[in-house]
């Protein structure tokens, strides 16, 4: 909506919902911007904002063609239902779990002029079965995610 856009000070930004064989669905969230941080913020603060509590917060670490992407694990619900997400903060070749150092990061190389892209990537599925299963999937689906977004 247009307020969305206002609260989130920009337009780039992409919101799919993807459907495989198996009918289970993945919703993919990215915010990008090549030179405004203030876009960034913990999607928590999103999720609260639309009437979801959060249940349980903690880390993951995903192995990416031999590299370690850091990643939030967020498991939210309303009512009865419940699902999991994985996020992360991207500023030029880092991926981190944490929002402040995407700021850092960033502010640091705009300070020298450097031309820096950041993005947040959040993947998200109901949790139907298996917690292990969903969160196996998340994974897969954001490194996928993450070698589309580093081609670019």
């Amino acid at each position: 909506t247009e307020q969305e856009y206002e609260i989130l000070e920009t337009r780039n930004l992409s919101l799919r919902e993807y459907t495989n064989p198996q009918n289970e669905k993945v919703s993919l969230f990215i915010v990008y911007s090549e030179t405004n941080r203030s876009v960034f913020h913990p999607p928590e603060v999103c999720m609260m904002g639309s009437g979801l509590e959060i249940t349980e917060k903690g880390a993951e670490k995903i192995n990416y063609d031999g590299r370690m992407i850091s990643a939030n694990r967020m498991r939210a619900g309303k009512g009865g239902g419940q699902m999991l997400s994985l996020y992360c903060y991207k500023t030029k070749n880092l991926y981190t779990d944490n929002y402040y150092l995407q700021q850092a990061y960033f502010a640091f190389n705009q300070i020298f002029h450097n031309q820096v892209k950041g993005a947040t990537i959040r993947a998200s599925m109901g949790i139907a079965g298996s917690e292990e299963a969903t969160l196996a999937a998340l994974k897969k689906f954001l490194v996928d995610t993450v070698k589309i977004v580093d081609s670019m």
